[in-house]
């Protein structure tokens, strides 16, 4: 502390009314003497702080970040709470198991996820296609930035509402979201990131619709893709449109170029699903074809087949049998 020698009163004058506003109760200060006061414009208010404060809270919970195909993706650190030197981050790839095999077994105890939501199923994207095979319109709902629509009070509050205590859900939000622009979202990288978004969504307008068999279509949910069908047309497409009045109801971003009104097939996961008909894309077995090529050229026959059913075979004959003749013929293999 300073003594009265050492010190010095601010004077009045040296504030402008109209630039700082009226001077409130206690607003002279004892400062060193020898200093003067700062002028307005050079002191840091919130906004000059703000970069900074974000960048401290992020540390709390992120190892290292990274880029592929132009979007950000977030490690998670070994302990969400901990703060973390950044020469650890070559070891966060292995981090926060523990974490999340108790989040998600915490989370499980008191929620298991509606059928209609495939994410946690085998070949999840697959299991979202197959009940709708039966029917013979589709539709479909491509969910735009859904991690960055999923913000730290929606996490809160879908918690709160498979009756976690509000400290813990409030916690366990603020340790699963990073500060993105002016909100706090899940981010992709993140283990729990697909479970949260997957609780969020379906405590949403639109989730409690579907979990409350408000719709005659069969509706599944994989991601940030929701699918429709049915046998009738005009209530598919009615359905449809309903669907995505009640996600913008819940703040959720509709992506236009995705997003497929009703039909008789859908293009969606590389796949084409149509009546009692689901097969790869044309594009897509091309793909498939140059890959195989390049990763069983020269290897011995043997290897060379198992190789080919451990990688491409297996899947692409799960999906369509016919499809994967074709390929194997292509490739000169047995």
């Amino acid at each position: 502390m300073w003594d009265e020698e050492n010190t010095a009163r601010v004077d009045k004058s040296s504030f402008s009314s109209e630039r700082d506003g009226p001077l409130r109760k206690g607003a002279l200060r004892r400062i060193p003497r020898g200093f003067t006061a700062i002028p307005a414009k050079w002191r840091w208010g919130r906004f000059h702080l703000a970069p900074i404060v974000i960048f401290l809270e992020n540390m709390r919970n992120v190892a290292r970040s990274f880029l592929k195909d132009g979007t950000r993706y977030f490690v998670l650190t070994k302990s969400y709470a901990g703060w973390r030197t950044f020469s650890e981050g070559g070891r966060a790839a292995y981090d926060g198991e523990e974490e999340w095999r108790l989040l998600k077994e915490r989370v499980f105890s008191h929620w298991q996820p509606n059928a209609a939501f495939t994410a946690f199923a085998k070949r999840a994207h697959v299991a979202a296609l197959r009940p709708h095979l039966v029917n013979k319109c589709f539709a479909v709902i491509d969910l735009k930035g859904f991690f960055d629509h999923v913000t730290r009070t929606k996490v809160c509050r879908a918690l709160e509402a498979i009756g976690l205590a509000r400290s813990s859900a409030f916690k366990i939000a603020g340790e699963s979201t990073i500060r993105q622009g002016d909100k706090c979202t899940l981010p992709r990288g993140f283990r729990q990131s697909s479970l949260l978004a997957t609780l969020v969504l379906e405590k949403s307008l639109f989730g409690s619709a579907l979990t409350g068999n408000r719709f005659e279509s069969k509706v599944t949910v994989y991601s940030d893709d929701i699918i429709f069908s049915s046998n009738d047309f005009e209530t598919l497409a009615d359905e449809h449109s309903q669907a995505i009045a009640l996600l913008r109801r819940s703040h959720f971003a509709i992506n236009p170029t995705k997003t497929q009104t009703a039909r008789a097939e859908v293009d969606i996961f590389n796949l084409r699903m149509s009546h009692r008909t689901l097969r790869f894309t044309d594009e897509r077995m091309w793909k498939f074809l140059e890959q195989a090529a390049s990763f069983v050229k020269g290897e011995d026959a043997e290897h060379k087949l198992h190789l080919y059913e451990k990688l491409f075979g297996d899947y692409i004959r799960s999906i369509n049998p016919e499809q994967e003749k074709r390929l194997r013929t292509s490739l000169g293999l047995p």
